[in-house]
């Protein structure tokens, strides 16, 4: 899981995302993260094993969520929303 933090002064009308945020001069705090999806594999002397699936979710507090999608689109969108809030 790989983890990008970034703390904007957000903009009085809206978020960077494009969220509205009813508060003058807030501060949006940005921390986009990527979780990947895994799913149990059957024990191997008696050790849990786990493979990641290929999808994964892009979240971060100000309220973007991409669902469940490829790794790669996951990542993409955290790599770009994070160089958006962070211009």
């Amino acid at each position: 899981m790989g983890r990008l933090t970034l703390h904007t002064p957000g903009p009085a009308s809206t978020s960077p995302c494009g969220r509205a945020d009813a508060r003058q001069e807030a501060l949006v705090e940005h921390q986009p993260s990527v979780q990947a999806e895994t799913r149990d594999l059957p024990p191997v002397d008696g050790w849990r094993r786990v493979e990641r699936t290929g999808r994964a979710r892009a979240t971060c507090p100000c309220g973007l969520d991409t669902g469940m999608v490829p790794t790669s689109d996951a990542w993409g969108t955290a790599t770009e929303h994070d160089v958006a809030t962070n211009s």
